[in-house]
């Protein structure tokens, strides 16, 4: 009894791990397949990888023994050597089965770790759909709120989303939302038809900092309260050691009807990018939008 008592108490272990994060890995530093497939992952899913938890068996102490985790694994997953993928607690499998799928089945996959908010959006892949609220002026010219799916809300339309980590911040009111405002009409000379900024905010601070911006009219806002839609996009970042919680990188799409055509996103605290300067000094925008 106490040894099946231990071997369902390792399968628990296992199941927990699986589960803790969008990704898991379980590893050994000395496999090459295990290298390899961690190299992949990297490829795919760009600065996201970041979030990966990654278990080397070989590397933990003797309270959780190799022998009954790899009986663990293979009692939930039917395989006992490592690699072994799980993607919201599914085993993707090893090395092989993981470069298979991303043959195979390239854009179920990307839609998946999306879904899942386990890689960054890049180049070619479609605007998550999340629940969000839209900050815009209504026809009376006062702000409206209404509650839209992001991805119906970029469909058939030329545009851009540019995400800031906080309304009313420095570098968010003074520059980067600033720089859209200033250059609204090159935008909308090549194409653009659309431009909404995103932050993890609720709708009442975007409302408020819509009007004190004076940008209530020019461009609408995204409301991501529960970063719901930054998430999905591999864009939300932690700012909890700051005391503001979940928030949104800093990022510029340029987005062909509900498909990235081009993803520029800062490293933190800066703001370099994902400017609507910097998006106009290097033409991303008139060859792609133009086609519409």
């Amino acid at each position: 009894a106490c040894v099946a008592c231990l071997r369902q108490l390792r399968y628990g272990q296992v199941s927990r791990e699986a589960n803790s994060r969008a990704l898991v890995v379980f590893s050994k530093t000395t496999c090459p397949f295990c290298e390899e497939a961690k190299g992949v992952l990297q490829g795919e899913l760009g600065a996201a990888y970041a979030a990966v938890k990654v278990i080397e068996l070989d590397q933990l102490g003797p309270a959780a023994p190799r022998p009954e985790l790899s009986s663990a694994l293979l009692a939930l997953t039917g395989m006992s050597t490592v690699p072994n993928i799980f993607l919201e607690g599914e085993s993707l499998g090893g090395c092989s089965e993981l470069k298979a799928l991303l043959s195979s089945e390239p854009d179920r996959v990307r839609a998946r770790l999306l879904d899942a908010g386990a890689c960054t959006v890049r180049v070619g892949d479609r605007v998550p759909s999340a629940q969000v609220k839209v900050v815009e002026a209504g026809e009376d010219g006062a702000a409206r709120v209404r509650d839209v799916d992001s991805a119906e809300l970029v469909r058939g339309q030329n545009g851009i989303i540019f995400g800031v980590p906080a309304a009313f911040s420095p570098s968010c009111s003074e520059k980067h939302l600033p720089s859209f405002l200033n250059n609204l009409d090159a935008l909308r000379g090549q194409g653009v038809r659309f431009v909404y900024c995103l932050a993890v905010n609720d709708a009442h601070v975007l409302k408020a900092w819509a009007t004190a911006s004076r940008a209530l009219g020019r461009l609408a806002f995204i409301a991501d309260g529960n970063g719901e839609l930054a998430r999905k996009m591999g864009l939300l970042a932690d700012a909890t050691k700051g005391g503001m919680g979940q928030r949104s990188r800093r990022f510029a799409l340029v987005i062909r009807d509900g498909t990235v055509l081009h993803a520029a996103v800062d490293a933190p605290m800066q703001t370099h990018v994902s400017t609507a300067d910097a998006l106009l000094r290097q033409d991303v925008l008139a060859r792609p939008l133009a086609k519409l």
